[in-house]
C-alpha cells in the first residue's frame, strides 16, 4: 500500500481537501479570537458550523447604563433584546434554559421549555431579556447568569449568553455610629470637647451626605456649626470633628444626626444609618 501524498498547507489548491485519507487545514483557517467586554456579534447555535438553521445574536448582553453593566439602585430594571434566526425554509422548534433557573434574576419576553418547545418561523425573531431589579440598600452586588438556546436544528450543547449586570451606586457608612462625649466640666476649653467621626465609601459611585445636629451644644468644626457636607468618590474616606460644649449647663444633651444623600434621606446602594450624639456638663 503506498504512502499518501504529502501535504503541504501552503499550496492553496490544497485547503480544505482530503487527499488520500488526510485532512489538510489551512493555516490561515486558525484564528485566535479574544474575548473581552464587547459583545462579539452574530453568535450561530451550538458548534457554529455551515449548515446550522438556528441562529443567535449577540453573544452576550451587558446590562445598565451606557452599556457598561451597571445598574443605578432603586432604578426600573434593564432589558435588552436577543434577535434569534431560521435560516431554513420550514418551522422549527427552539427552546430556553437560564443557568440559575428560578434563581436567575433574568427573566424573557417567551416562554419556551424543552418540554413544550416553541416554534421559530423562517426568518427573524426578536425576544426581549429583562435584567435584575436592583433596590435600595442592595450593596454593590454582581448580577452574573448565561441563557442558553436550543433548537430541535442543532441537536448539541445549544448556543449560552452571557447575562451580565451590577449595581451602581454609593455605599456610605460612618463610624462609631454613638459618639458619647461623657460627663465633662461646663466650663470647656476654647474650642470645646472634640470627637471624631469616619466616613467611608465602599461603593462604585460617588456619595454626597450632609448631617444636620439636632442640639446646639453639637456643632461641626470647620464646617458651618450645625451641619456638615461630606462628598466621598467610590473607595475613599474622610474624619468629620464634631465639637460638644455644655455651655455651663448640667443638663444631658443628645443629637441625632440624620443624613442626606443628593438632597433625599440616606439609601442609594448602602443601608441607611444614623448617628447618636451624647454629652453632659458637670457644675
Amino acid at each position: 500500500m503506498s504512502s499518501p501524498p504529502e501535504a503541504k498547507a501552503t499550496r492553496p489548491q490544497q485547503r480544505g481537501r482530503a487527499v488520500s485519507g488526510w485532512l489538510l487545514v489551512a493555516p490561515a483557517a486558525l484564528l485566535t479570537i479574544g474575548i473581552g467586554c464587547q459583545s462579539l456579534g452574530s453568535l450561530t447555535g451550538g458548534d457554529a458550523a455551515p449548515d446550522d438553521t438556528f441562529l443567535v445574536s449577540p453573544a452576550s448582553l451587558v446590562f445598565g447604563d451606557a452599556g457598561v453593566g451597571l445598574v443605578t439602585c432603586g432604578s426600573p430594571a434593564p432589558s435588552a433584546e436577543l434577535l434569534l434566526t431560521n435560516t431554513s425554509s420550514t418551522s422549527t422548534p427552539w427552546w430556553w434554559a437560564l443557568g440559575r433557573g428560578d434563581a436567575s434574576p433574568y427573566t424573557l419576553s417567551t416562554t419556551c421549555t424543552a418540554a413544550a418547545p416553541c416554534g421559530l418561523a423562517p426568518g427573524n425573531q426578536t425576544i426581549t431579556v429583562t435584567g435584575p431589579l436592583v433596590p435600595l440598600a442592595a450593596g454593590i452586588v454582581s448580577y452574573d447568569d448565561a441563557v442558553t438556546f436550543f433548537s430541535a436544528a442543532s441537536p448539541d450543547g445549544g448556543t449560552k449568553v452571557a447575562l451580565t449586570a451590577s449595581s451602581y451606586g454609593a455605599v456610605m457608612s460612618v463610624s462609631p455610629t454613638d459618639l458619647n462625649f461623657g460627663t465633662r466640666p461646663a466650663v470647656a476649653p476654647v474650642g470645646g470637647y472634640a470627637k471624631t467621626l469616619t466616613f467611608e465609601n465602599t461603593g462604585n459611585a460617588e456619595g454626597i451626605l450632609t448631617f444636620y445636629s439636632s442640639s446646639p451644644a453639637f456643632q461641626f468644626l470647620g464646617n458651618s456649626p450645625d451641619h456638615t457636607t461630606v462628598s466621598l468618590g467610590a473607595g475613599d474616606h474622610t474624619i468629620v470633628t464634631v465639637v460638644f460644649n455644655p455651655e455651663g449647663s448640667a443638663t444631658a444633651f443628645n443629637a441625632f444626626l440624620a443624613p442626606l444623600i443628593n438632597g433625599t434621606p440616606f439609601a442609594n446602594c448602602g443601608t441607611a444609618f444614623s448617628v447618636t450624639l451624647e454629652g453632659q456638663g458637670s457644675p
